[in-house]
């Protein structure tokens, strides 16, 4: 989903939880985000350590930039199954980015961006609370009661 701020992502989660009514949703750390794009793997991107504009969802990666569905670039796949990790949609963490100015970080780079230093897991740009546009999302966790 697009156009979330991250007081919405982190409301939907809080919403989930209590839906659910057992376990936790939460967003992840950006430490989680890292894992999720690399596995055990020391590299920068969900490929490998060299960045090619073809595996992601960015701006130069198409004629025309815009959001697709998940999984449109099979290449941004990590070892763990997650996608699109390195595009498509910016994804807050829980992480702060420059707390002297409340700057939260959002990771992975999006559709309209292509900035390598973002792009690459774990890495990130920082946005207040209450920003969203469309090129803003979440990822969330799922913990059973007594996991993680």
């Amino acid at each position: 989903m697009l156009g979330v701020s991250f007081e919405d992502a982190r409301a939907y989660a809080t919403w989930r939880t209590a839906r659910e009514g057992r376990g936790i949703c939460r967003l992840p750390t950006s430490t989680e985000m890292a894992y999720a794009g690399m596995g055990d793997r020391r590299c920068s991107f969900s490929w490998g350590n060299r960045f090619d504009q073809r595996f992601a969802n960015t701006r130069f990666s198409r004629a025309i930039a815009r959001p697709e569905r998940v999984a449109s670039h099979p290449r941004d796949e990590s070892p763990v199954w997650v996608f699109d990790t390195c595009g498509n949609a910016l994804e807050w963490v829980t992480d702060g980015y420059d707390e002297s100015r409340n700057l939260r970080r959002a990771c992975g780079e999006s559709w309209g961006q292509a900035r390598t230093d973002t792009l690459a897991v774990g890495g990130g740009i920082g946005m207040t609370d209450g920003t969203s546009s469309g090129e803003t999302g979440s990822r969330l966790i799922w913990e059973e009661d007594g996991d993680l």
